[in-house]
């Protein structure tokens, strides 16, 4: 999907993955404390739904370095609601005692 905009050069990438990656802890500090305040099911529901939608739109978006650059932010940033969702579901399958499972 970044094919048209990184024309095969491996730092062009590797840049856009650096911007993925800084935006998916900026979301997790910011969702972090957002969850403490707000209703958790309804943020990652949102989340996840604006994740799906700005996926969904990459072939579309990625035409351009820029257009492609604010879509990974955007997934990055909604990056939180997955690993979120995930510690949930393996908090609530399992019987084992663990830390992070105390809610």
């Amino acid at each position: 999907m970044l094919a048209r905009v990184t024309y095969g050069d491996v730092s062009i990438l590797a840049e856009l993955f650096l911007l993925w990656d800084v935006a998916a802890t900026g979301g997790n500090l910011l969702f972090g404390r957002l969850v403490d305040r707000f209703e958790s099911r309804t943020l990652t529901n949102a989340m996840l739904w604006l994740a799906v939608i700005n996926i969904c739109a990459l072939p579309w978006i990625s035409a351009y370095i820029y257009r492609a650059a604010i879509a990974l932010v955007i997934w990055g940033v909604c990056r939180w609601g997955f690993s979120f969702r995930n510690s949930i579901a393996s908090c609530r399958s399992r019987r084992v005692s663990r830390p992070w499972c105390s809610h």
